[in-house]
């Protein structure tokens, strides 16, 4: 996916619900998902994504940019300004497709409605790929593919011909379509999003 950089403030006005964020963190749990996907995918080590979030939508008259994401034992609400600020490493936006914009409003609704919901340890501790889709509780990216769930295969299948390729391009789409979880750095590479931007 061909890359581009450019600061926060310039292109937040252009972030909207149902886009994802895509993190690149330091620490030693993200060191040893980045690992674990380079031996899987050969992913450069510092470009790995080891966390994703989904924007949603704010408070009228207020100009915030949200996000809902699973972290630290729950799903939350958070400023994504804050968010960019406090986190150590790179971070993507990943836009959804405009062929994808009337889902909009339905992938925020679904993120809302899982605040509250508790972090789901057990299966980020599974073997991904392996676990199903668990809708009382979600890790990262598991949060961010159920919201995404309601997307029509049909329609997909419109978009990568758009694109002029085929389906086994995509090899984490059957996973999708079966609801087993994938990983953050998965998630990514679904043919939903538009060229990502580097957020500086």
């Amino acid at each position: 996916m061909t890359d581009c950089k450019a600061p926060y403030s310039e292109v937040r006005k252009f972030i909207k619900p149902g886009d994802v964020i895509g993190y690149h963190r330091s620490g030693i749990g993200p060191k040893f998902i980045a690992i674990y996907e380079y031996l899987k995918t050969k992913t450069p080590l510092n470009l790995v994504t080891t966390h994703v979030s989904m924007c949603a939508s704010g408070p009228e008259r207020i100009d915030r940019r949200l996000i809902v994401e699973a972290a630290e034992g729950e799903v939350n609400i958070r400023a994504l300004s804050n968010t960019l600020h406090l986190h150590d490493g790179k971070a993507f936006w990943y836009p959804l497709r405009e062929e994808l914009n009337h889902l909009r409003p339905s992938i925020d609704s679904i993120c809302w409605e899982q605040v509250g919901k508790k972090y789901d340890f057990g299966s980020v501790l599974a073997k991904f790929g392996t676990t199903s889709l668990h809708p009382k509780k979600f890790f990262c990216s598991e949060l961010c593919q159920y919201a995404l769930q309601i997307i029509p295969y049909v329609l997909i299948l419109e978009i990568i011909r758009s694109m002029k390729k085929e389906e086994k391009d995509f090899p984490f789409l059957k996973e999708f379509f079966n609801e087993k979880t994938l990983r953050p750095q998965q998630l990514v590479q679904l043919p939903f999003y538009k060229p990502r931007v580097e957020l500086l």
